[in-house]
């Protein structure tokens, strides 16, 4: 057999050589590839793990809030130690204690700019665990409250409220169609004390009347315009309260009791007669006054006959109304001589409807606000709210509606 010629054996070796490079980068490529396929799985697994522990945690902060927003209109939070979780574990969460004090804590800061009532509110803080996918998480929870009047909403009509009102503040809170918030989400605020279609979450009025702050108790000044001797003898009492503690209370009751040695007036004008027995206060008389303290007249339930407030004079001090109704209407009229202006005043009056009478042809001012679940009419003159815009101490007294914010510890 003839030897092959050299030139064919030189190029037989390039074959053999190019050969063996395409093999070479062909074993390199698949390996790349199947370093790309294990990745990719491990990614993926990884991937799956991670957006497990984010939905666990974000379902552990659900039934933390949504426990939490139960227990709320209690007032308190009385299970020590309170857990919850999903099986499977999708989510669990842990309180590290009970709180209270939700409606009446005095603790007031700054804090959240986009919470419903501005910057400032009173806070109730405590802390808990989030759990989920092996992961734990610390959170605060800040139970949130502040009366809406003084948080800038000068008018807030709760559910099965009417009015005749033809305006409305570029402010307000009307709870059956929630306005006053602009450009923010909708906040679960609760104004009743518990969470039952009774109140609760569905805007009914049920707050309770704040009493906890330090006040001086004080009692009417004088009386005049009763009636005389025999029955349904009626009276008027006059609050113009001279203490200069920064609050005073008044609590008015029912009836005064007279003797033969003293005296009331049959009207502003009248002739001073002798009366004596039991006489039903059916009208409050409060003087207005350029003091800065802060007068709360509280009106309970059981005060069944007051029926009328009279603002006399014009009036710069705080004056804030508390009035827990039985069903009658509750007058709120302006004095003989009013000519129109400003009444630094606000009024929350449940289960009572509301009459305005301002002399005609004038303008009632309240700087304070309403607030109230029952109709609102203006039968003579000109209603006007406007916010109240330094409250001060005010904030203390003036009953509130509660609302959950929470947020990882940093």
């Amino acid at each position: 057999m003839k030897k092959p010629r050299e030139i064919f054996c030189r190029f037989e070796g390039a074959i053999v050589l190019f050969a063996l490079l395409v093999l070479l980068i062909a074993t390199v490529v698949l390996t790349a590839w199947v370093q790309i396929l294990a990745s990719r799985a491990g990614f993926s697994d990884t991937a799956f793990q991670a957006q497990q522990r984010r939905v666990a945690l974000a379902n552990g902060r659900a039934l933390a809030r949504q426990y939490i927003l139960e227990q709320m209109p209690s007032g308190a939070i009385t299970n020590t130690n309170a857990t919850g979780n999903l099986s499977g574990g999708w989510g669990a969460f842990s309180l590290d204690s009970a709180s209270s004090g939700y409606w009446t804590g005095t603790n007031f800061v700054s804090g959240n700019f986009f919470s419903p009532m501005n910057n400032q509110s009173f806070a109730v803080t405590f802390n808990g665990t989030i759990t989920g996918g092996g992961v734990s998480e610390v959170w605060n929870f800040r139970v949130r409250s502040r009366s809406p009047l003084m948080g800038g909403y000068p008018l807030v009509v709760h559910n099965a409220a009417t009015t005749n009102l033809v305006w409305a503040p570029t402010t307000n809170i009307l709870w059956t169609n929630i306005s006053g918030f602009p450009q923010l989400p909708p906040v679960p605020l609760t104004s009743g004390t518990n969470a039952s279609s009774a109140n609760g979450y569905l805007g009914y009025l049920g707050a309770p009347t704040i009493t906890n702050a330090p006040a001086t108790t004080v009692a009417y000044n004088s009386y005049t315009n009763a009636t005389t001797n025999g029955p349904g003898r009626t009276v008027e009492v006059i609050l113009d309260p001279t203490s200069s503690t920064s609050t005073v209370r008044y609590t008015p009751g029912n009836t005064i009791n007279a003797n033969t040695t003293s005296r009331r007036l049959t009207n502003n004008a009248g002739t001073e007669v002798y009366t004596s027995g039991a006489f039903s206060i059916t009208s409050l008389r409060v003087i207005g006054s350029a003091n800065t303290n802060v007068v709360q007249i509280v009106i309970p339930a059981s005060q069944t006959n007051l029926s009328q407030i009279i603002l006399s004079g014009t009036n710069n001090r705080r004056v804030y109304v508390n009035r827990a109704g039985n069903g009658s209407t509750l007058t709120v009229a302006t004095a003989p001589g009013f000519s129109g202006g400003t009444w630094r005043l606000g009024l929350s009056v449940s289960n009572s409807p509301l009459a305005i009478n301002v002399a005609a042809g004038t303008t009632l001012t309240l700087q304070g606000g309403i607030r109230t679940d029952q109709s609102i009419s203006v039968n003579s003159g000109t209603l006007a709210l406007i916010a109240e815009t330094a409250p001060s101490n005010l904030e203390f007294s003036a009953d509130r509606i509660l609302w959950l914010e929470d947020n990882r510890t940093p």
